[in-house]
């Protein structure tokens, strides 16, 4: 008998990737270690750290010279905070798309941030949220990114790649709904993360995908806040000897 979860998470995984994983558990790339023991400091962990990266970066059809990837913890909703402390740096305001609770849920945190401004730019309020609203591409005022939500469940409604336009600002995606499980021209987004457990792995895992220009260290953040400082911190970590099997 098949059975087939299709729950909001965890995700569904592949009979291939399954069978990978029973094989790497007891042990994995021939170390005489589980892929839950290796060491994150290891030349066997950095391998397969890299070969992730790139892997996503092919899917989402992205120049590793252009983005970088990081792997976070503290689910989507984390980052509804943490963005905005790394980005929203120039105009300390940021404009916010209303297509429903999601994206009602960024903007409420991200105005918890001080001296932040949120101005929500467009909303689906006047259609009782059963349609997405237009994504503008003029403002009145400056704004440091546009945020969007591209798949509302609680509501039903999806963008198309169609109708995300180009923009001027960086444009900022929450995917956590739809990440990987819909095309897009990933190419016109600034920043996409996205809690990984709806269709790319076991909950516990959030990616966030960066433009590298926006890759810059904040001081006045704690290290784990700060992108830079974290894509810095496992690019640079010292690699430990794999003990032979």
């Amino acid at each position: 008998m098949t059975c087939y979860n299709f729950a909001a998470g965890p995700a569904m995984l592949p009979v291939e990737v399954i069978a990978q994983i029973k094989q790497d558990l007891p042990d994995y790339a021939h170390s005489g270690m589980s892929v839950m023991e290796i060491s994150h400091r290891s030349a066997l962990y950095k391998d397969l750290y890299a070969k992730t990266k790139a892997n996503l970066l092919e899917l989402v059809k992205l120049d590793p010279a252009e983005y970088d990837v990081l792997f976070l913890t503290g689910g989507a909703t984390q980052q509804f905070s943490t963005i905005p402390l790394n980005l929203a740096r120039k105009y300390h305001q940021i404009a916010v798309v209303d297509s429903g609770h999601w994206a009602q849920r960024a903007a409420e945190d991200a105005a918890k941030v001080p001296g932040l401004t949120v101005d929500m730019v467009a909303s689906a309020k006047d259609n009782n949220y059963t349609a997405v609203p237009e994504i503008p591409t003029e403002f009145d005022q400056d704004y440091d990114y546009l945020h969007i939500t591209t798949n509302n469940t609680i509501m039903g409604t999806a963008y198309r790649d169609d109708q995300i336009p180009k923009t001027d600002i960086p444009l900022i995606a929450d995917m956590s709904s739809n990440f990987l499980g819909q095309e897009y021209d990933y190419s016109k987004f600034a920043v996409i993360y996205a809690g990984a457990q709806k269709n790319l792995a076991p909950a516990g895992l959030t990616v966030l995908v960066i433009r590298k220009d926006l890759l810059v260290k904040h001081d006045d953040l704690p290290g784990l806040f700060d992108f830079a400082t974290e894509l810095k911190t496992w690019s640079t970590r010292p690699r430990a000897s794999t003990p032979t099997p």
